[in-house]
């Protein structure tokens, strides 16, 4: 039995990742669940085991001081997310209660990190992650309801911009792909330079062009890379006529994508 400090397979290359491509939250292969399908969420102990790889790269004298203070305010960015969990102010849950018709429906976290169900009051989700956000309502809803059967989808409201068809605003399933985001814009356009597209949070870069890239051909999730309501992700338009092996490439991924939008295959 591996002890409670070693580190998941799956977790060993997100300190490169981290590191070399400036990733705001390095990110996650996906987990699976007992189900057997793809969550698509970063867990609570996936988060802890980076934070202790973070903070041992941060005193290596392996790296530069400018790769081991990004390391150090990646492990800070982490530790935030195990304290405070996952969900802000305007995010949106779908809920379906089996048997609550009431409780089946779309609720909007408001202020306090909390939601309020019809019959039920508030329920705070402070300290929650996108993973545990099903297992965490069924407890609160079992104080009220017998053996309630609770499906949670946590969605974000992220900006898509640049050269996709239909630009704006959406709400985005949190376990969405990076790629997948993209397509419930409609896909990119004729023009995209998908190799410079990144992240950006009130005006800083949070996923950086290259490390956009490796999540895109890697299967990353909006979960997973630690993308948050309000979020803008950016496609800049093309002002060249040479594509770069780098965009055939992630081009390709992105077209292997299907176009089913992921909402109706993976929710409920």
């Amino acid at each position: 039995m591996p002890s409670r400090h070693s580190v998941p397979p799956h977790s060993r290359r997100l300190l490169p990742i981290a590191l070399a491509a400036l990733v705001a939250v390095a990110p996650l292969a996906a987990q699976q669940g007992q189900s057997g399908r793809v969550s698509g969420y970063i867990t609570r102990s996936d988060l802890t085991a980076l934070v202790a790889r973070l903070d041992g790269a941060a005193r290596s004298p392996a790296y530069s001081e400018g790769l081991r203070a990004r390391a150090r305010a990646e492990a800070d960015r982490a530790r935030s997310r195990l304290e405070g969990g996952d969900f802000q102010l305007g995010d949106r849950i779908l809920l379906l209660v089996q048997g609550e018709s009431a409780l089946t429906d779309t609720f909007t976290v408001g202020q306090g990190q909390e939601i309020s169900l019809p019959l039920i009051g508030a329920i705070s989700l402070r300290g929650v992650l996108h993973a545990e956000l099903e297992s965490h309502l069924s407890s609160q809803l079992a104080r009220r309801i017998r053996d309630p059967i609770v499906q949670a989808r946590p969605m974000l409201r992220v900006a898509i911009e640049g050269a996709v068809l239909r630009p704006g605003f959406y709400s985005v399933p949190a376990a969405a792909l990076l790629g997948e985001a993209l397509m419930i814009a409609g896909g990119l356009a004729s023009s995209a330079r998908v190799e410079e597209a990144k992240v950006e949070r009130s005006g800083r870069d949070v996923l950086s062009a290259s490390a956009f890239r490796q999540a895109v051909t890697s299967g990353l999730t909006l979960d997973q890379l630690d993308v948050r309501a309000g979020d803008r992700i950016m496609v800049p338009q093309g002002g060249g006529l040479v594509e770069t092996e780098a965009r055939l490439r992630t081009v390709t991924v992105l077209l292997s994508i299907p176009l089913t939008v992921f909402a109706l295959r993976e929710i409920f």
